[in-house]
């Protein structure tokens, strides 16, 4: 609406007085607030499905070839990967492990990523997250430029169900956010 948010943290300000760990934790729960439905995530970032395939957390996961195809003209394959072991990278409200599974489609020739598929669940609730990755022209690198978001939770009412009456709870989210314009910024440090 074009308002600013209420209560709108002051990241420089927060990097300033705290260790930048706390930040991000203080941030993410900051942001998770306008997330839309009653499902409580604060995971939902594009980039997500990447800390796959990072040494720290790569350990952690199984791996399985998929299939190969094309994304414009060029030759990718898709890799299948399962949470195996812990710390996962995404825990429930109450801090035990949630195991993460899902797809990531790279260029065969240079590996850069393409796609990327997470799929989890947290009791009730079923969730994926999508993400899209193209070619920025200016950058001359692969971005982020479509990133989904799908959550059901509870049981999806069949037909019949609607046409009756639909009994307990039932929520579907379905979010989609494009990226355009990206810019590189440098940072110059001066140490004394």
């Amino acid at each position: 609406d074009g308002r600013p948010a209420p209560d709108r943290p002051d990241l420089k300000e927060a990097l300033r007085r705290v260790a930048a760990p706390e930040v991000a934790r203080q941030f993410k729960t900051y942001n998770s607030r306008f997330n839309l439905g009653r499902v409580v995530r604060n995971f939902n970032e594009p980039t997500l499905a990447l800390l796959v395939l990072d040494p720290k957390h790569r350990g952690r996961f199984a791996f399985t070839r998929r299939r190969g195809s094309r994304i414009q003209g060029v030759p990718v394959q898709t890799i299948g990967f399962r949470e195996v072991g812990t710390p996962t990278l995404i825990h429930d409200l109450e801090g035990r492990p949630v195991f993460a599974a899902g797809d990531i489609t790279v260029e065969r020739d240079t590996g850069r990523v393409r796609r990327t598929l997470l799929a989890l669940e947290i009791g009730s609730v079923r969730m994926t997250l999508s993400t899209i990755y193209d070619e920025d022209p200016r950058l001359g690198m692969l971005v982020p430029v479509r990133f989904g978001e799908h959550y059901e939770d509870g049981a999806a009412p069949n037909t019949r169900a609607r046409e009756a009456a639909v009994t307990g709870i039932y929520e579907e989210i379905v979010c989609e956010a494009k990226y355009t314009n990206f810019r590189r910024f440098e940072v110059k440090a001066i140490i004394r």
